[in-house]
């Protein structure tokens, strides 16, 4: 049995850096997920990497990066706003006018989405770094990658959060610290600290309650080692250390095509992976029927061609022995 495997890339920025910044640099880790019931996350590699150097590193793990890509952008790289809309109206060019009001950068020049909140009138928009775009097409161009999909760290950490109850999920990876709150698979916030103790976080969870009733479990994950939940105990929450993954998480991610207001999918415009959102996804039984008929049309014709041209060999055959008969009686 064949086991199913996704190469994940996960990008993130060295601390005290914003998304603006050219000489952005930071870590790369290649990890492969090979998925299950179990699913595995193996690391390939995790080193440093400047716009210089990035495709040159990936070149030099081509042979273990497996087509189609998935990367995973920790949040500085990462334009998140959210835009209120005329009521059931999500038309892509007034969504990309009114969040440009709120993202520095021209949309033009980077690569954005958006996806509805939950309510007929907002929508989350993203948008990466136009720094971290251009880096991204050099390595494109020379590794020959096919893109799957892109998606900040906050989504891939919010797709373990589906219950109705808000909960922040505490990320910890190199120093560095993403805090995020998520409902029901979507982000509400998320914040990128250098540090977490009990006053930033309930500094964090004060501005979150902004946007949703007051989480009451907080989950710490990624590098874990040395926290004292001790010290972060509080009568308002409950903390605990939970062994999930934002790499798997991305890799087990479905919604890659469909309604554009349904689908957050950064898509790279020189992936060849590239296509036209659908209304039908690729993993609906609607998608699979489709494709299984066009398959069977095509083998169809096929078939019956071979047919037709068999019996025509047949009958001149036939016809050629019987004039050969003819003349054999004739001369007798």
């Amino acid at each position: 049995m064949f086991e199913r495997k996704k190469t994940i890339l996960f990008i993130t920025k060295s601390p005290a850096r914003n998304a603006s910044q050219s000489d952005a640099g930071g870590k790369i880790k290649i990890a492969r997920v090979t998925m299950g019931g179990m699913p595995v996350e193996n690391i390939i590699a995790n080193v440093d990497w400047t716009p210089d150097t990035m495709p040159d590193i990936l070149l030099r793990f081509k042979k273990d990066i497996k087509n189609p890509v998935r990367i995973l952008l920790s949040e500085d790289f990462v334009y998140t706003v959210n835009v209120t809309m005329p009521s059931g109206s999500y038309l892509r060019d007034e969504v990309k006018k009114r969040a440009q009001e709120l993202i520095p950068e021209d949309l033009d020049q980077t690569i954005w989405d958006f996806k509805e909140m939950g309510s007929p009138t907002t929508v989350q928009v993203i948008a990466v770094a136009k720094t971290l775009l251009e880096t991204l097409r050099r390595a494109v161009a020379k590794v020959e990658l096919q893109i799957e999909a892109i998606e900040p760290l906050s989504f891939a950490l919010a797709r373990f959060a589906q219950a109705q109850d808000p909960v922040v999920y505490v990320y910890r990876d190199d120093g560095e610290v993403t805090v995020t709150l998520a409902q029901k698979g979507v982000v509400i916030a998320t914040e990128r600290l250098g540090n977490i103790d009990l006053n930033t976080l309930n500094q964090f969870l004060a501005f979150a309650q902004r946007f949703s009733a007051p989480p009451k479990n907080v989950i710490f994950c990624g590098n874990t080692s040395g926290i004292d939940l001790t010290s972060l105990a509080n009568e308002n929450f409950k903390a605990q250390v939970l062994n999930i993954s934002p790499i798997i998480s991305l890799a087990y991610k479905e919604d890659i095509k469909g309604k554009d207001e349904q689908v957050l999918n950064l898509l790279f415009p020189s992936s060849s992976s590239q296509v036209e959102r659908s209304e039908v996804r690729p993993e609906s039984p609607n998608a699979i029927r489709d494709a299984g008929q066009a398959s069977m049309t095509k083998n169809v014709k096929k078939h019956n061609f071979s047919k037709t041209t068999i019996l025509a060999i047949s009958l001149i055959l036939a016809i050629v022995i019987l004039v050969a008969l003819i003349i054999f009686k004739v001369y007798l």
